[in-house]
Order: structure tokens, then C-alpha cells, then sequence
């Protein structure tokens, strides 16, 4: 399934360079994936159902990414490659409003993520969730910004960028992400 699913994935990137999501009909898919009907409906019961499978296949690069050897810089460069490499997908699922709850799994996992690394450097009378809540919450708005306005910031210096917008948050508790990230 795995790669009839990435034809299919590259497909869709190559359609939407071109059509809108609402116009892409399954016969697109399969003869841009050049894969045959059949082995489209036996691992997806209709595009929208190819579209959920996207849905989860883009959430998973956020949800699993590992940031336990990374510098800040090079973690935020991967969250922006992310965003990149699917650019025209997230583009037209986001405006498109295909994908209502996206934001909102990227939001709770991220902050949780963040709870946690502050829950390490702060004391319980710190507001640690509104702050997490808070730094993800505006990665978020400056990741859907950077694809719906079509940015010229290469990831690399939309990580700059966003490490020093969450250093400026973190300061006002005297952390830095270089503090938070360190093992």
C-alpha cells in the first residue's frame, strides 16, 4: 500500500499545482499516479477517503518527529520543510477547510510536547499549558501565514525567524529553547 499511496500523494501535490482540491476526481489521481483504478479502491474507498489518508500522513510528520537531537534551529528548519515539501497540500486542505480538526491535533500534541519540556524548568505556579498553548498556537499562525501568502523565507530562515518570535516568549520566564531542547 505504502507506495501506491506515495504515488498517489505525489499525484495530488502535481494536480494541485494545477486544479483545485474540490475539482481533483479520482481518474486524476490514478492516471497522474499512473496506477491502475483497481489498486486505487483496494486501499481507499473514494478520494475522500484518499484525502483522510493524506490528512494522517501529514499530521504523522508533525505528530512523530523527533526533536531529541536537534538544535532549535534545525528542528524548526524540519517543521517548515514539513509545510514545504507538501506546500500546494496544506495550502488547499487548510484554506479549503478539508481538514477542521488539522490545526487542532497539531495544537493539542504540540502543546503537550511543550508541557512537558516546560514542566521540567518551571515550577507549578507557572502557567505551563497557557504558555505551551500560546508558543504553539503561533507557530501554527506563522506556518499557515508563510503557505497561504505564498512567502519568499526559505525553512531555514523561517526557523530563524521562529526560534527568536519563541526565545522573546521565553524569555519572560529566563528559558531559552536552547535551555528546553537540551537533554
Amino acid at each position: 500500500m505504502l507506495q501506491s499511496s506515495q504515488k498517489l500523494l505525489t499525484a495530488l501535490v502535481t494536480l494541485l499545482d494545477d486544479k483545485l482540491l474540490t475539482k481533483i476526481t479520482t481518474l486524476d489521481l490514478i492516471r497522474t499516479a499512473g496506477i491502475s483504478r483497481s489498486t486505487f479502491y483496494r486501499h481507499f474507498q473514494d478520494k475522500f477517503r484518499f484525502f483522510d489518508w493524506v490528512k494522517s500522513y501529514l499530521l504523522n510528520l508533525f505528530l512523530k518527529d523527533d526533536y531529541s537531537n536537534d538544535t532549535p534551529i534545525s528542528y524548526y528548519t524540519r517543521f517548515f520543510q514539513h509545510f514545504a515539501d507538501y506546500r500546494q497540500a496544506f495550502k488547499s486542505f487548510i484554506l479549503e477547510g478539508r481538514w477542521q480538526n488539522f490545526e487542532r491535533e497539531i495544537l493539542v500534541s504540540g502543546a503537550d510536547n511543550y508541557s512537558r519540556l516546560l514542566t521540567k524548568h518551571l515550577d507549578e505556579s507557572a502557567p505551563i499549558k497557557t504558555i505551551a498553548t500560546y508558543i504553539v498556537s503561533a507557530h501554527i499562525g506563522v506556518a499557515i501565514n508563510w503557505l497561504t501568502e505564498d512567502d519568499a523565507h526559505s525553512p531555514a530562515q523561517m526557523a530563524v525567524i521562529m526560534t527568536r518570535l519563541t526565545n522573546s516568549i521565553l524569555a519572560n520566564y529566563d528559558l531559552t529553547l536552547d535551555t528546553l531542547m537540551a537533554k
